[in-house]
């Protein structure tokens, strides 16, 4: 497990911020009513759509990575300021990671939001080319790490896996999957039997046609894997965690008797198609798509808005669920990992 080494104070991060509208305003530290009108103003201001969705993925990352549990170092690279000489051209990447195998790798991490199977990362050549510039004077790889939203997939690609397309560099999601190294940093998918199920037991309660409202007292929540009961709480928080966050989607229904007697309640979620025969199981997602999910949960609204950047309280780590080491008759797992 990783955790944060501790940050400066609050009062000293607000003092970075306040240097900045000093600097950009020609003001003194000294002038109290100038800085909080500079802070005024940008507390109320709207900040930008595609500027608030790319700073939570860049967050997001960092989490997904580090709950991922193979490296040893995970910094924001270009937080802070950097100097270099008149007539360099560089661009910052976002984050420098250090695996547990002790490679060193410079992260640039992009948001594509597309409405179907043919969007694509679009950058500038000039834009790779500073970036690549930056990883030569650090002698360090720089590799894009891309959040496909549709599909709340990561893929990370070397700067060579962009091909060139007119006046732009492209990255279809298709060659992104096929160039992927995520499993370098402890990405993996999930393959467990279906469907789960999720049935709440409730007191005996007479349903009348058309009845619009039904109250029922939940007595025992059963969690299934097939048809398997699950006993053990370990089997039981990594049910929840893949029921609530998997990829698996179902319908909900009354269990009912003969006489319209409802007696529990259950979710249902299975995959859209059917497992191939004898296979035993299907994938219900990747840890880094799980991971997102769950992030998503802690950061985004129902309707959409993004309520912050980083959860106040992090979400469930998937090591924390599903450990390297976790075996179990009732809810077998299995991992593939791409390399």
């Amino acid at each position: 497990m990783m955790k944060p080494v501790s940050e400066q104070p609050a009062q000293t991060r607000v003092l970075g911020l306040v240097d900045v509208i000093v600097r950009d305003r020609g003001i003194s530290l000294s002038d109290t009513q100038a800085i909080l009108e500079g802070v005024s103003g940008i507390a109320t201001s709207a900040f930008p759509a595609h500027l608030l969705h790319g700073k939570r993925v860049e967050a997001m990352f960092g989490y997904v990575v580090a709950e991922l549990d193979q490296c040893r170092l995970i910094k924001e690279e270009d937080a802070g300021e950097t100097l270099v000489q008149q007539d360099a051209r560089l661009a910052i990447p976002d984050y420098r990671i250090v695996t547990k195998t002790g490679r060193m790798q410079l992260i640039e991490v992009k948001n594509v939001h597309g409405a179907n199977e043919t969007a694509a990362l679009m950058m500038r050549p000039d834009y790779v080319a500073a970036l690549r510039t930056y990883g030569d004077l650090n002698q360090c790889p720089v590799l894009v790490a891309v959040y496909w939203s549709r599909w709340a997939a990561w893929t990370l690609v070397t700067l060579d896996d962009l091909k060139p397309d007119g006046q732009r560099l492209q990255l279809t999601f298709a060659d992104a999957i096929m160039a992927n190294r995520m499993g370098e940093v402890g990405d993996h998918s999930i393959g467990i039997r279906t469907p789960l199920r999720l049935r709440l037991r409730c007191d005996p309660v007479q349903l009348s046609v058309g009845q619009p409202d039904v109250r029922f007292r939940v007595r025992t929540v059963e969690v299934y894997c097939g048809e398997t009961l699950l006993t053990s709480p370990d089997e039981q928080r990594l049910a929840f965690f893949l029921l609530l966050f998997g990829r698996w989607q179902g319908p909900a229904q009354a269990i009912t008797d003969d006489q319209r007697i409802m007696t529990a309640v259950e979710f249902t979620a299975a995959p859209d198609q059917p497992m191939t025969p004898k296979q035993g199981f299907d994938i219900i997602g990747s840890a880094s798509e799980l991971l997102s999910c769950a992030y998503r949960h802690a950061t985004v609204s129902a309707d959409g808005a993004i309520d912050r950047l980083r959860p106040a309280a992090l979400p469930v780590p998937i090591t924390g669920v599903l450990p390297s080491d976790f075996r179990s008759d009732s809810l077998p797992v299995w991992r593939f990992t791409q390399v």
